[in-house]
């Protein structure tokens, strides 16, 4: 089986981007790969700074083609679940006064 997925960083790595979107054949191994410093440029770079992350979301039955489509979209913000808790949880604190 292959999996698309995406990875959330608690601080960007590089100032900006805060989501790194993947693809393997083995989810497992690669996300192992990824918090030891052996995935991605971007995964290196954070976990060499400390740097939390987070296994946010998988797509399932994925492919190369629809880790192309999912980064073409320049939305990974929007497809983190992990953004949307934290954007639910501020507006609860702002509207709490």
């Amino acid at each position: 089986m292959a999996w698309c997925y995406l990875i959330h960083f608690d601080i960007p790595p590089r100032g900006v981007q805060q989501h790194y979107i993947g693809y393997t054949t083995n989810i497992a191994q690669r996300w192992g790969d990824h918090q030891a410093g052996h995935g991605s440029d971007l995964t290196k770079l954070a976990a060499r700074q400390g740097i939390r992350m987070t296994l946010a979301r998988v797509w399932p039955n994925g492919s190369r083609e629809l880790e192309v489509e999912l980064k073409s979209r320049h939305g990974a913000k929007r497809m983190c679940p992990v953004c949307s808790i934290c954007a639910v949880s501020e507006a609860l604190m702002l509207g709490s006064d």
